[in-house]
Parts: C-alpha cells; sequence; structure tokens
C-alpha cells in the first residue's frame, strides 16, 4: 500500500494525504494549500477518530458504533456529517448532511488504483469539502486494509 495519496484532477493538486506508519490504526496526515489535519484514532480500542489542526488543537471527531460502517463527523463548530456505504455490494461510498441529502459521492473500483470523488452541488460549506474528500478516503483506505487482513488470515 503506497505511504501518499494524492487528490488531483489530472489538472491540479489539492493536496496530499500522508501516512506516517502502517499499521491498522494508522496515523494519517493531510497537506492542502490551505490547511493540515491530522487523523488519528484515540486509542487502538477505540472506535473514535479525533481531527487535529496544523496547531495540534481538537477541531472534530469522527464516531461509529462497533462492527458498523457508518461513521458520525462531529465538528467543533458545529458542522456534523455522516458517511457511509449505501450498498454492501458496490464500492460506492457517500458524506451527507444532517438532512441526508449528498455532500461527496466516492466511487472506488475494486480493481483500480484510483478512486472517484464527486462533489454534489449544496450548501456545504466549500472549505469543509477538502477535509470530508480526505477523510473519506482514509476511511476507505482504512476499510481496505482490514479486509486484506481478514482474507490473509
Amino acid at each position: 500500500m503506497k505511504p501518499d495519496y494524492e487528490l488531483t484532477d489530472d489538472m491540479y493538486s489539492y493536496g496530499k494525504l500522508s501516512y506516517k506508519w502502517l499499521s491498522m490504526r494508522r496515523r494519517a496526515s493531510v497537506e492542502t494549500a490551505n490547511n493540515t489535519w491530522v487523523f488519528e484514532f484515540e486509542s487502538i480500542w477505540k472506535t473514535s477518530l479525533l481531527i487535529t489542526d496544523k496547531n495540534e488543537k481538537i477541531i472534530g471527531r469522527l464516531t461509529s458504533k462497533l462492527f458498523s460502517h457508518k461513521y458520525t463527523l462531529v465538528m467543533n463548530d458545529g458542522f456534523t456529517a455522516t458517511f457511509r456505504q449505501p450498498s454492501f455490494w458496490k464500492s460506492k461510498y457517500v458524506w451527507e448532511d444532517t438532512m441526508q441529502a449528498p455532500i461527496i459521492r466516492v466511487e472506488s473500483p475494486a480493481f483500480k488504483s484510483t478512486d472517484n470523488i464527486f462533489i454534489e452541488q449544496g450548501t456545504t460549506p466549500a472549505a469543509k469539502i477538502p477535509l470530508l474528500a480526505f477523510l473519506g478516503i482514509h476511511l476507505i483506505i482504512i476499510r481496505r486494509q482490514r479486509e486484506a487482513a481478514v482474507a490473509s488470515s
């Protein structure tokens, strides 16, 4: 698995997702032109992930119930969104707002090295879109890693 992932539209680069070490509970950092974020699980036994800014201040928390593939993001500024896989049979994921309107769709084909991200028109602040895109890809990478570990055992 690659340690770095770039968000690009083949013309512009919007940022990079990097991993600090290889493990089931990775620490990821994201660098964009305007922001830097770190995604890190609270502890090895918890399902909540903390999002910190470049000053190491916690700006949000992503939570999930045990054995659930639905994640809820709550930011300190009150923004809330849900990340889920609408169908078990398809490699598609979606970020939804509190009214269940799609914000971002991610298509993650099984045998391709790239994922496709589609941004929906809506009322979500533009500053949240890169964070949601990178956090969604991070969750997909973690899920693939877990599935590979289970398949190899």
